[in-house]
This record gives C-alpha cells, structure tokens and sequence, in this order.
C-alpha cells in the first residue's frame, strides 16, 4: 500500500509542485463562478473565463497543457490508434508540457487499483461528452497526497488540458489505514490489548 502524508491538504496546497499541476482547476473555479457553476455549460464556461482572461490581458498560461507521450518513435495515425486503445483499456501516459512531468495514469476507481481489470467506466474514460476529445479521470497518490488527475485529450492532435485535484475522501481514508497500520497506539488504549 503507497504510503500517504500526515497532512496531505497542507502538502498539496503548499508546495510548488502540487500548485503548478493543479492550475487548471482553479480556472475552472473562477469561470464556474463567473458563469453560474458547474453543469452542462462547464467547458463553454471555461473556455469563455478563458476568452475573457486573454482580453484581460491575463496570464492564461495558468491552464495547463497535456501531451499523449507513448509511443512517440511511430506515426502519428499508429499514435492516434494507439491512444485511444489505452484509455479503452484504462491507461496512457500523459505529460503536463509546462513543467515536463510525465505520469502513467489508470482510470479506474481507486478500489480496483491491484484488482482485475476491467473495462472503465465513463466517468473515468468518456468519448462521448464531446466529439473528437476524450475526457479522462485517474485518481492515485503522488508524492504522499491523495490526488485525481482531470483532463481531456484532442482525438486527432493528441493533445489537451488537465489538472490535479485534491482528494479529500480518499485522503481521510488513506490517512485513516496508515493510522491504523502504524505502530502508534489508538488514543485512550494499547494496540493488541482485547
């Protein structure tokens, strides 16, 4: 079992790494709330914050930029084929192109991790949201924090946006298990007395 932080909030609120990867989403937020939230218009909201922060005159490099990167020695039809057959599979290998992290993502339900693999579901892999895209979902622990992996990948240019997101159920779980798994007696008791 990956071993998770003591406070894995503060970690991914706090340091550079986990800020930069995750500034897509605070876009995301600030055009929810400039358009009326979340919902069926959440991408035309993003999009239109983005619109309106290059009018602005904003930084919209705060979105950042993801590349498909397997198999990058083949053609790029045999990539585009390629792609799409792994996140059939529940997997691919992205990279955020600003800071040059590359990650292997599974998009499964962080149960299954280990497990059998099945077939994703769509809120994990979704071809169908809108056409010539994938929207993808990963969730997994980087670095010690409890995190999930957002994005969407352009079809044809094998390239998109995404983010990571912080993820609290899980962490308090998490954090919860190692508790548990340590040798640190429970409050007001001894480990092992009955």
């Amino acid at each position: 079992m990956p071993r998770v932080v003591p406070d894995q909030r503060s970690k991914f609120e706090n340091e550079e790494f986990f800020r930069k990867l995750s500034r897509e989403c605070e876009v995301r937020r600030r055009a929810e709330s400039l358009h009326g939230g979340p919902g069926e218009g959440g991408e035309r909201s993003l999009c239109a914050a983005l619109r309106l922060s290059a009018r602005r005159g904003s930084d919209c490099a705060l979105f950042p930029q993801i590349k498909y990167t397997g198999f990058r020695d083949r053609p790029h039809e045999e990539r585009q084929a390629r792609f799409q057959n792994a996140c059939r599979d529940g997997r691919s290998e992205i990279a955020f192109v600003a800071t040059g992290t590359n990650l292997s993502l599974q998009f499964f339900p962080a149960s299954w991790q280990g497990e059998q693999r099945q077939t994703p579901t769509r809120e994990y892999v979704d071809f169908e949201r809108e056409g010539g895209k994938v929207y993808l979902k990963a969730p997994m622990i980087l670095n010690g924090v409890c995190v999930i992996w957002k994005g969407w990948i352009d079809l044809q240019r094998l390239d998109g946006m995404g983010c990571l997101e912080f993820d609290e159920e899980r962490a308090q779980v998490r954090a919860c298990l190692s508790y548990c798994a340590s040798d640190i007696p429970p409050l007001g008791g001894k480990r092992g007395v009955r």
